[in-house]
């Protein structure tokens, strides 16, 4: 009785087997359920009436979901595996861990190391490039 429509088409040849089927029920609290399973080694989606458009927006094979080119407005990723990664602007709630980072400034509060190399920490202790320490005591004190 959960199922109050359902269609399915099958195929199959020397072992090979896909299939299609839609459903439309409810679930066991008699919610309304749909769904679309699919029964195939690879899954491709494409515009019917457009034959000459051979991109496709994704597909699946190997049990892996390919998408060419994506835009997706929130993601949640556990892992992210990237030759290159272009952001305005990024945030880690934990620790970045990488052999190199390249940066014009690195700043945090009134810690600055600009992009000479010089350090600089709330205005009384600071590092040049060239090795001049400088350590006040106040803004005007010089300690070094």
């Amino acid at each position: 009785e959960a199922f109050l429509a359902m269609w399915s088409k099958k195929t199959g040849v020397e072992g090979i087997t896909a299939g299609i089927g839609i459903v439309a029920g409810k679930d066991g609290e008699g919610k309304p359920v749909s769904q679309v399973a699919i029964s195939a080694s690879q899954l491709f989606v494409f515009d019917p009436n457009n034959p000459d458009n051979t991109a496709y927006p994704f597909a699946v094979s190997g049990g892996k979901v390919v998408i060419p080119k994506a835009m997706i407005y929130d993601a949640v990723i556990e892992t992210l595996v990237s030759r290159k990664v272009v952001a305005d602007e990024v945030k880690a709630g934990a620790s970045i861990t990488s052999p190199v980072i390249r940066s014009a400034v690195i700043q945090n509060g009134n810690f600055q190391v600009d992009s000479q190399g010089n350090l600089n920490i709330g205005g009384l202790f600071s590092v040049t490039s060239q090795g001049q320490l400088t350590i006040r005591y106040s803004n005007q004190n010089v300690g070094l």
